[in-house]
């Protein structure tokens, strides 16, 4: 199993998340301050303006929503202040002007991702006050820490509880054609219903599972609820086929192939109706073993993915020696289009390189109509995504595959 989608115990609702108030902007021209602080306001906003760093610094110490921060400050450069934010522990989210080259705007836009700071987005001089209200309104739905009392019930004989009680579930994310504009396969992804805690998200347990060895029982029993939720939304005319996450850990098993085949037609499904998504890095943990086991895969007529593509260690070589019908790019690089040209040159490469290679292109990470138009030029197969949907219980995907809102929003 993938290590999820989320590592929150509740999900949040984003129309429920109050707009922040307050706008921090420090730039050394005078008119740029004006103009951001007017349109900030005009948007219900309240900003405090300044051209000097020293008095950025000050600033800082009173409680802010958002930073916005131009790189190029005389006497201290927008990389030192990213630096004395850091230290600081400051936890204002950050946009980032400059009239550099945008490749440094964007280096600098990493900069900050990995000095643990949140950056909303780049803007190059000059831009649009649209683009910079756009970034305004963008703000993330904060994530709830795991309750220090969870982690302390995430042990082997908790999750071995859990498969003898039937408290995993499984919940689905639509994947859409981009072609014809259906939904053609589904994702499933595990959660555990805990009695106690309710729902708790993969990252927080998925680690126990693998390291205590129970990796396959949990495996055996998300195929066995995902294929059951699968032959009834076959046999209601849900052509579907459904993706599941194979950790590295089973990918050593060779007898697992032949189980799971009979595991398989025994809920009623064919083999050719599962796509199963190994990562890169789970690949190359003993490459030749996990050749042999998907090579029969492919030959009992099973779909193989290469999930997270793009973040992983494995070579093109490797790649090519794979008998896989897809590729997933990762949503890192789906989710950076928008403000990271690199990002875009990636995927774009990625996409004609996957094509040339007749595999077929999966677009993790697709949470905008301008994302999905950006995939659809570039001429990706299939995208997954909040755009479409979360990742919802069975239940709600029989409700959501009866409509087609879903389509008229994404589309318009």
């Amino acid at each position: 199993m993938r290590s999820g989608k989320s590592s929150t115990p509740k999900a949040h609702d984003p129309d429920e998340q109050a707009m922040p108030q307050h706008v921090l902007i420090v730039d050394d021209e005078p008119s740029i301050c004006a103009l951001l602080r007017e349109a900030a306001q005009s948007s219900g906003w309240t900003a405090t303006t300044t051209d000097s760093p020293d008095q950025f610094k000050e600033l800082l110490l009173e409680p802010h929503d958002v930073l916005v921060l131009d790189l190029m400050m005389p006497g201290t450069d927008g990389i030192e202040l990213l630096r004395h934010i850091a230290a600081k522990d400051v936890t204002a989210n950050i946009i980032l002007i400059s009239g550099v080259d945008r490749r440094i705007l964007q280096s600098a836009h990493d900069l900050a991702n990995e000095l643990g700071l949140n950056v909303l987005g780049v803007l190059s001089k000059p831009f649009r006050i649209g683009s910079f209200l756009s970034l305004l309104s963008a703000q993330p739905v904060p994530v709830t820490p795991l309750p220090p009392r969870v982690r302390t019930i995430i042990s082997d004989q908790a999750i071995k509880h859990a498969t003898a009680n039937k408290e995993w579930v499984v919940h689905y994310q639509p994947q859409v054609d981009f072609a014809t504009k259906t939904i053609i396969a589904i994702e499933a992804l595990v959660r555990w219903q805990h009695p106690e805690f309710g729902l708790i998200y993969p990252d927080s347990f998925i680690g126990q599972v693998e390291t205590s060895g129970l990796i396959d029982e949990l495996t055996s029993a998300v195929f066995e609820i995902a294929l059951a939720d699968l032959a009834r939304w076959r046999s209601g005319g849900h052509r579907l086929n459904l993706a599941v996450n194979v950790s590295a850990r089973t990918l050593v098993d060779l007898s697992w192939p032949d189980r799971l085949l009979k595991q398989v037609l025994d809920a009623g499904i064919a083999p050719e109706c599962l796509i199963l998504e190994v990562t890169e890095s789970g690949l190359m943990q003993d490459f030749s073993t996990s050749l042999d086991i998907l090579t029969r895969l492919r030959m009992k007529g099973f779909l193989l993915s290469i999930d997270d593509y793009g973040t992983g260690y494995s070579s093109m070589q490797q790649i090519m020696r794979v008998p896989a019908n897809e590729l997933k790019i990762d949503k890192s690089f789906v989710m950076n289009m928008r403000d990271h040209d690199n990002a875009q040159i990636i995927v774009d490469h990625t996409i004609q390189m996957a094509h040339k290679l007749r595999l077929k292109v999966v677009a993790e990470g697709v949470e905008t109509t301008e994302a999905w138009g950006s995939l659809a030029r570039a001429g990706c197969d299939i995208a997954q995504g909040y755009a479409i949907s979360r990742p919802i219980p069975a239940d709600k995907l029989t409700e959501f595959l009866a409509s087609t809102t879903w389509r008229g929003k994404l589309l318009r």
